[in-house]
């Protein structure tokens, strides 16, 4: 994480796969209902974003405009940080990932998941 208290902005970047724990939750691809959004997510991925969200949530502060980003799991945790930090009430200006996983299920944004593509830019419509 990354803070610019004088932008009042904060950065959250997540890291791709890096050793055997994060791997085995790369193949958890169970869908699960997930309980913070309501919609069916990766389990793997799910569990992964939980867990940072947890330990991140009392560090940020909602007066700060949020960007985040990631790579690998780390694209597929900042698509699902992004919905849980914007349904707490924070302002998530603009998400970017680079990985090919499909994160969510199909039908989330007007037919096809915001999680296919590169770039989430802004999931305000969720």
């Amino acid at each position: 994480m990354l803070f610019d208290d004088t932008n009042k902005v904060q950065y959250i970047v997540s890291r791709g796969s890096s050793n055997l724990t994060n791997w085995i939750k790369d193949a958890e691809y169970r869908k699960t209902l997930d309980s913070k959004t309501g919609i069916y997510i990766h389990r793997g991925f799910a569990d992964s974003a939980r867990e940072i969200y947890d330990n991140i949530l009392s560090k940020l502060n909602t007066d700060y405009t949020t960007y985040l980003t990631g790579h690998s799991l780390g694209g597929a945790i900042t698509v699902i940080l992004h919905l849980y930090l914007m349904k707490a009430g924070f302002s998530v200006k603009q998400s970017f990932r680079t990985s090919t996983s499909s994160t969510l299920s199909e039908g989330v944004d007007g037919g096809l998941s915001p999680a296919c593509g590169l770039s989430v830019h802004s999931m305000s419509k969720i």
